[in-house]
């Protein structure tokens, strides 16, 4: 008996496993719950403080961010740190225990899992494995988890593990034969109807603990996406996959097996309770960024409450186009240096432009790897916009994503970015529309700015929680699916700036100036307040400026 109940704890671990339901939207919690809408149950486990075998850094930071997540998408979750196996075994076996049919289960481990005898095992922090049988005794296995919980005829089931580790050195218990190294998790066989097996990274690979960053690799990954609203299990697991991929430079990638999983499931849909029309965000392959196709349209680009620049108000038509979601992040860009060995003009000059504290300055040995203070970046801290990148260096960027994709990348022209913005044909006077923001929409000087510069001018009672950048994608989208065009950096534009373009009225895709001194920069940055915040506020630099508050996103034509 005790075996076997080890046995399936061990499959909680290792295997992360999700059951899907056809086409059927779950609301959040706190939203009305349709009558006969199941009920919603997790149990998120962090093993971090192993006794005898290696300590791990973020199961527990996993196991709270995870338990987060899930009480957005209105689970009742149970959440336990440090388990060994007695109250690995207690745990999982209360949790069955009150499951009934038609429930959805949610299950998540963060913590070592091991694969052997073609089966997969979850390590409990008291397990002290010397030899290979031991790994049967002291672990948790993953088929009886499966069976057991398809025993209680759950309607879906949901197991995302950050497990895959490796114990190094074993032999057998009963002979001097030579030592192996037992790594990864083993294919899943016998799923029940319905689910999808997920490994944070593939058969016999071992996953990344991301001891630099606050969370495991694939769950940091995996947490940019459990909570995007009409985004199916699928699409989540593909930009995870993905995602996972391009940090790891293609070293780890998520598994993901599947049984009978018919339809698409939603965790959240929108307000009307429907699925929007239209290609959502998407990411292609691990060299381009999450990208949305614009429906283009004619709106009364410019503004009059702005400088002469901004004037005069005149009709301008966009086609289709399809932008970058976000701002390029420092790991989007180190994709694209690592791989063509690309020197950015603050490293051919050794300096760029940043703030410190008083006034913006120059300073020695500053380029794309640091902040807006010019300190090197932490890893973690690589998914904040690149900053430091002259208009050449993003041009090179977009030349670079041509080769790659075959897609004719470039950067946005004046009228397309302001269009994105804007929200298309109705023009809003931010991004997230025309009062000052209340809710979490963009990274602007607020009263988290005031607490370190007492005297800037801020957007009052509004806290974006950054004083300075903050990660790309981190606040709401708008109605046209695109983040952070209001704040974060200053974005270039594809044209040369010229204050009058305005005035001969180009209705068609204008493209900017012929020629000029200065490219076009728009959105405002984390230092900027409302007025210099609007999608109309025009700014501008030589293509070879760079700075701790210039950044850019990228589009091309949607055919």
């Amino acid at each position: 008996m005790k075996k076997n109940y080890l046995t399936i704890m061990i499959l909680l671990l290792c295997t992360g496993v999700i059951f899907a339901q056809s086409s059927k939207g779950m609301l959040p919690k706190g939203s009305v719950i349709p009558p006969g809408t199941e009920r919603r149950l997790a149990l998120v486990i962090g093993n971090k403080s192993y006794q005898h075998i290696s300590a791990l850094k973020n199961p527990t930071n996993d196991a709270i961010a995870m338990k987060a997540a899930l009480d957005t998408l209105g689970f009742d979750v149970t959440m336990l740190l440090d388990l060994d196996y007695q109250k690995l075994l207690s745990a999982f076996n209360q949790f069955r225990n009150g499951l009934r049919a038609n429930d959805v289960v949610f299950v998540y481990f963060s913590g070592h899992g091991i694969g052997y005898k073609n089966q997969s095992f979850l390590v409990p922090i008291d397990a002290d494995i010397s030899c290979l049988e031991q790994i049967e005794t002291q672990g948790i296995g993953l088929q009886r988890i499966l069976d057991d919980l398809n025993a209680k005829r759950v309607k879906n089931i949901f197991v995302m593990l950050d497990a895959c580790r490796n114990l190094p050195g074993l032999k057998a218990c009963n002979t001097s034969t030579r030592e192996i190294t037992v790594k990864g998790l083993i294919h899943p066989t016998n799923n029940p109807s319905g689910s999808t097996v997920v490994y944070a990274t593939r058969e016999g690979k071992t996953a990344d603990d991301n001891p630099s960053a606050p969370n495991g690799l694939f769950t940091e990954c995996l947490l940019r996406y459990l909570t995007r609203p009409n985004w199916s299990i699928r699409t989540i697991l593909d930009h995870t996959a993905l995602d996972v991929k391009q940090v790891s430079r293609n070293e780890q990638e998520p598994a993901r097996y599947e049984e009978g999983m018919y339809g698409d499931f939603f965790f959240l849909i929108n307000e009307n309770g429907g699925i929007p029309s239209g290609p959502g965000p998407i990411k292609n392959n691990i060299y381009e960024p999450i990208m949305v196709s614009i429906t283009g349209g004619s709106f009364r680009m410019g503004s009059n409450e702005g400088g002469n620049d901004e004037k005069p108000i005149h009709l301008v038509q966009v086609s289709d186009f399809t932008m970058s979601q976000s701002e390029i992040s420092v790991q989007d860009f180190k994709t694209f240096v690592d791989e063509k060995n690309y020197i950015t003009e603050a490293e051919k000059v050794g300096k760029s432009t940043v703030w410190n504290g008083v006034k913006w300055v120059e300073k020695a040995g500053v380029d794309w790897l640091c902040d807006a203070l010019g300190n090197r970046r932490k890893q973690d801290e690589y998914s904040h916009p690149v900053l430091h990148v002259s208009w050449n260096d993003a041009n090179a960027y977009c030349n670079w994503l041509k080769e790659k994709t075959g897609k004719a990348y470039r950067l946005p022209t004046e009228a397309e970015w302001e269009y994105a913005a804007g929200n298309g044909p109705t023009h809003t006077r931010f991004s997230w529309g025309d009062e000052s923001p209340s809710a979490q929409v963009g990274n602007v000087a607020d009263e988290q700015t005031r607490t370190k510069y007492r005297d800037w001018e801020i957007v009052a009672n509004y806290n974006d929680g950054y004083v300075y950048t903050s990660p790309v994608g981190n606040y709401q989208e708008n109605k046209l699916r695109l983040k952070d065009m209001t704040g974060n950096v200053w974005e270039w534009c594809s044209d040369w700036y010229d204050a009058k373009f305005y005035a001969p009225n180009v209705e068609l895709n204008p493209q900017g100036a012929v020629a000029g001194k200065e490219r076009v920069l728009r959105g405002g940055s984390w230092y900027n307040a409302l007025e210099n915040s609007r999608v109309a506020k025009r700014n501008h630099e030589k293509p070879s400026y760079q700075s701790g508050g210039v950044g850019f996103r990228v589009c091309y034509d949607t055919k």
